[in-house]
Formats: C-alpha cells, sequence, structure tokens
C-alpha cells in the first residue's frame, strides 16, 4: 500500500504570497526597525560593520562642554515647581533631562543636542511590494539653523555618524518576527 500527495503551486504561492504581505506583520517590522534604531543611537550607537554594534566618533572637548552647560541651565530653569516651591536636585534633573531625551548622555554622541531628529524617524510599508523602511521626515526644527530634520540626518550621515541602519542582532529578531507570522498565516488559513 502506498500514499501520494500532490500539492498544487498556485495555491501554495499564494498563501505565502499573502502571509509575506500582511499588513499587520509589516507594520511590526516597522515599529521595530524604528524603536532599534531610535535606542541604539540615543545610546550613542549604530549598525556596525560587524556583528556587534559600533559607537559613534567621539565628541570633541568642547562640544561635551557645549552639552553639559546646556544641561545644567536646563536644571536650573527647572529649579523651581509651579507653585513657586522648590523642586530637589534629583527632580531638577529628571526634568531637565525630559528636554534632552531619555538617554541624554554629555559625553555620549546620541547625533543631535535635543534629539528633534530622532523623534522625527517615521515608518512606512508597501504591502503590494512587500516592503518596510524608516526614514527621517522632513519637518522642521526648533533651533535656528533653519534646516529641516532630513538636513540634518544628511548631514550627520555625511559626517561619518550613520545610524539608519539595522545591526544583526535587529535582523535576527526581525527574521523571527517574519517567521512566526509566515507560519501563523499558513497554519491559519485555507
Amino acid at each position: 500500500m502506498s500514499f501520494a500527495f500532490t500539492l498544487n503551486k498556485k495555491i501554495l504561492q499564494y498563501k505565502l504570497d499573502r502571509a509575506i504581505g500582511d499588513k499587520n506583520m509589516l507594520k511590526d517590522l516597522a515599529t521595530f526597525m524604528r524603536t532599534r534604531i531610535y535606542t541604539n543611537t540615543k545610546r550613542g550607537y549604530y549598525a556596525g560593520i560587524r556583528k556587534n554594534l559600533a559607537k559613534f566618533k567621539p565628541l570633541s572637548d568642547g562640544y561635551i562642554q557645549m552639552r553639559q552647560f546646556a544641561l545644567k541651565d536646563e536644571i536650573k530653569s527647572n529649579s523651581k515647581t509651579v507653585f513657586g516651591g522648590k523642586r530637589s536636585a534629583k527632580s531638577k534633573r529628571k526634568k531637565a533631562l525630559k528636554q534632552f531625551g531619555e538617554f541624554f548622555n554629555a559625553k555620549k554622541s546620541n547625533l543631535t543636542l535635543t534629539g528633534e531628529m530622532l523623534n522625527a524617524l517615521d515608518t512606512s510599508i508597501d504591502t503590494g511590494a512587500p516592503s518596510v523602511s524608516v526614514f527621517v521626515k522632513p519637518s522642521s526644527r526648533s533651533d535656528d539653523s533653519g534646516l529641516t530634520n532630513l538636513d540634518v540626518a544628511i548631514k550627520v550621515a555625511e559626517d561619518g555618524r550613520p545610524f539608519l541602519g539595522i545591526d544583526a542582532k535587529g535582523i535576527n529578531t526581525m527574521t523571527r518576527i517574519v517567521m512566526a507570522a509566515v507560519r501563523r498565516k499558513l497554519k491559519g488559513s485555507r
């Protein structure tokens, strides 16, 4: 006795295309990519040449001092509460760091002082291709430079601080997200 199984290639190809072009999976990938780039950059790292993350080029001593003075000025300006009372040193520093972003460190490069450029990161998905991309929106900045966030991102990358990339660990996580979504779609569809 024997058992034969034939597979219709068109049906399988249709199911795979539908699984890979799933809008929810692409949204999950886009969110993961944006968050990964944001947190790594704020910590002072970018996707390195090899598997590991690489540190950005060190900041100049003058720029480090300027960042330290900016933080001190912000701490001084947050010394009083809304009702006129005094804040504790810890509370003043915590409030000041909100101005510069979650992972701010005066000695570590996070590309921009205020974090406006990283806050301008956006994602797009295309279910037809299927593709996911992360980019910097050309939105205006609060400083007097006259540059958009996209202009600053281009300048930063040209100055040797590339930041729009995913490291090997991030790519492995993205691969697992895709595989899990494809399995779910193939298992649940007819």
